[in-house]
């Protein structure tokens, strides 16, 4: 009787090692996508790929390492999303630490998952949506000379308030507005707090009022219903312009602006607790925000008058925004005529260095493109698909059977026809797998160009401000890396050394 031969006969007991040097082998099979293996010391781990066995792309430490103690944990800082730095203080568990903020606030029970994504919320500081309608009166009263005063912000100091906010406050006509949630104002301590404090300082405060709200002093719109855009709350507004402001109430018309309020309201929807912060840059020009849409998005004008959009505050509050018309002779003495290669396999330089966002840079077959610094320090820079087309008819020995093949017909860089001498024709094809001999004719298996001789040993500056290189390369999601100082850290990716993200431990 004739004996059946499986896979799984054959693959167990298969031994192999792991990245960490941990040796494993087959105990089960199933399928080379549903498979156990066993470590030395017994522990048993479930795998999903069979070449990834074979080539010892598997970890032991990744999989088994216990999590890490309170001594590691405690010290660790990290920007919340706010923009405030906290520092883990206390660390009971991982679902159990007190954080400390920058500002000398404090959060208890919090979990290390919250702290590493920075969504830990500061305890005083809203960090939340401003309330829809009060943006509302903001997108008809800004242009009365109304802005709004910030928790905790100089201006704030400035006007008197001891750190307290108003939502729109007139400096010329000491006119306050306050517009309350009936969510937030079911207590009126703290508003008949701050109805003291700009009654001493000569503000007159006029409160718009949900239903839902509590009785409080002063001088007060009390709206019919919360509803966004409600016609109560356009009837109090207009009643507002007209009878304190003395203006024509024409131009408030919900209906007609239903679209633009809407606009600005999904743009501005964010708390803006840093708004009219000043703080001098690297360059020695000071800069104020002006906007805030969140702590990833602000918008930043210098002290002469020029703006820049879209900055993070981060940048900001480490002074890291530069001034649009600052070419920084110093970076662009430091950057021009930098040689590097690009992911493609071509050398480029750059030739010419105006902005960051403006440069050009050479490749060594003399095509000029012009891109970002950000694009060339990462590799990034293709060649446009007009050279390839400038290359029909070109000539070139192939890798994959040694065969020479000629450039008949280019779409662009990413869709090429060559042919073979024995008239064999392969189309859509790469010009950058042209120049590499990676074309084949069919049936000839698939080369597959190695990056591994050519990011070896590479070096950059890391974010820390020390220099790092590669000794060495196994994937692009598996290198160590060696710094200056002589310490080594291993299994890291390459685009994090890329970006001077890898930290030296």
């Amino acid at each position: 009787m004739r004996k059946y031969i499986t896979k799984a006969s054959e693959r167990i007991g298969v031994e192999s090692t792991s990245r960490d040097g941990k040796r494993a082998q087959v105990v089960s099979y199933s399928t080379c996508e549903n498979f156990i293996i066993r470590f030395c010391d017994g522990k048993e781990m479930k795998l999903k790929n069979w070449r990834y066995f074979i080539e010892g792309n598997f970890n032991y430490e990744k999989h088994f390492k216990a999590p890490r103690n309170r001594e590691e944990r405690i010290g660790e800082k990290k920007v919340m999303n706010n923009g405030l730095t906290a520092e883990v203080i206390e660390y009971r568990g991982s679902h159990d630490m007190d954080i400390l903020f920058e500002d000398g606030e404090k959060r208890t029970g919090v979990s290390w998952r919250d702290f590493c994504i920075g969504s830990i919320a500061h305890p005083t500081i809203p960090g939340g949506n401003v309330s829809q309608n009060e943006l509302v009166l903001r997108f008809y009263l800004e242009s009365l000379g109304f802005v709004r005063i910030p928790q905790r912000s100089k201006r704030s100091d400035r006007v008197g308030l001891e750190g307290k906010e108003l939502d729109l406050y007139n400096d010329k006509l000491k006119i306050a507005i306050e517009y309350d949630g009936e969510y937030s104002h079911t207590k009126n301590k703290d508003d008949e707090g701050k109805n003291k404090i700009v009654e001493k300082l000569g503000i007159k405060l006029y409160r718009f009022r949900e239903p839902g709200c509590s009785g409080v002093s002063g001088r007060n719109y009390i709206l019919e219903d919360s509803r966004f855009m409600s016609a109560s709350l356009e009837c109090c507004l207009k009643s507002f312009v007209r009878d304190v402001l003395k203006k024509d109430d024409k131009f408030i018309n919900f209906e007609k602006d239903k679209r633009t309020i809407k606009e600005y309201v999904s743009n501005n929807k964010r708390a803006t607790i840093h708004l009219y912060e000043k703080k001098k840059m690297n360059n020695g020009m000071v800069a104020e925000i002006i906007k805030m849409s969140s702590c990833r998005n602000i918008t930043v004008q210098f002290e002469d008058g020029e703006i820049v959009y879209h900055k993070c505050y981060q940048s900001f509050v480490k002074g890291n925004i530069s001034h649009p018309k600052d070419t920084s002779l110093a970076k662009k003495n430091q950057r021009l005529n930098l040689r590097k290669q690009m992911k493609n396999g071509m050398m480029a330089e750059v030739i010419e260095y105006n902005l960051s966002n403006d440069i050009k840079v050479k490749f060594d077959n003399g095509e000029i493109v012009k891109t970002r610094w950000e694009r060339f320090s990462t590799g990034s820079v293709a060649v446009p698909s007009c050279y390839a087309r400038n290359h029909i008819g070109d000539k070139k020995i192939q890798n994959r059977g040694n065969e020479e093949a000629e450039i008949i017909e280019v779409k662009d860089a990413n869709h090429i026809t060559v042919k073979f001498k024995d008239g064999t024709i392969v189309k859509d094809r790469k010009y950058e797998d042209f120049i590499h001999g990676a074309i084949g004719k069919p049936g000839i298996p698939q080369l597959r160009r190695t990056l591994k001789n050519e990011r070896l040993w590479t070096e950059k500056i890391m974010r820390n401000g020390m220099k790092a290189k590669i000794v060495r390369y196994g994937s692009a999601n598996d290198i160590d890396i060696k710094f200056s100082n002589g310490t080594i850290v291993m299994h890291k990716t390459y685009a994090n050394f890329c970006s001077g993200s890898v930290a030296c431990k």
